[in-house]
């Protein structure tokens, strides 16, 4: 009886071990943990606006990176005087935690609204940390007086005062002429 009985159990205890495991075949869900809609973030410092990010969708993810698949208009201002200074508006943003850099892609326009030059391209990366922008891709240049400058690639601090074409294309207006 008692051998019966150990037999019964460990019939059970081996049912019970060796049990349905395809819950560990299953693919690890990767998508947003957080999905926010019509969002308006606004990072200050000691009381003072610094950034402001307006978006219609951002998706946040597990590992601590952002998207915003409808894209985002990101403000920065100056930190001495609070006016706003550059704006940039992207189809589409990606952030990466690993990398601390935003990724704007498709249509994206970055306007100084102090010198009046707005910046074209399909790709730019902005590095907060470092305070500036960056693109490998072909970039148009509109001035003031409405002239344009073309190239490919372009450093650029994030105010858009200072910046660097890598590869400059086709002529330039540089002043008035010389007679």
């Amino acid at each position: 009886m008692i051998k019966t009985f150990y037999f019964i159990l460990l019939s059970f205890a081996l049912i019970a071990c060796g049990g349905d495991k395809s819950i560990l075949d299953e693919e690890i869900y990767e998508g947003p943990i957080i999905s926010l809609f019509n969002t308006y973030t606004k990072h200050s410092d000691d009381g003072i606006v610094k950034i402001i990010i307006k978006a219609p969708k951002q998706e946040q993810y597990d590992n601590g990176n952002d998207y915003w698949p409808e894209g985002m208009l990101l403000e920065l201002y100056n930190v001495e005087t609070g006016d706003l200074t550059t704006t940039l508006v992207a189809d589409s943003v990606s952030y990466s935690k690993e990398a601390g850099v935003y990724k704007g892609v498709g249509n994206v326009i970055v306007n100084n609204l102090d010198t009046k030059e707005q910046l074209t391209t399909e790709e730019l990366f902005w590095n907060p940390e470092e305070k500036s922008f960056y693109t490998e891709r072909f970039v148009t240049i509109i001035d003031e007086e409405g002239l344009p400058t073309y190239g490919e690639g372009l450093n650029a601090n994030q105010d858009f005062t200072e910046y660097r074409i890598i590869k400059p294309l086709g002529e330039t207006n540089i002043g008035q002429d010389i007679r």
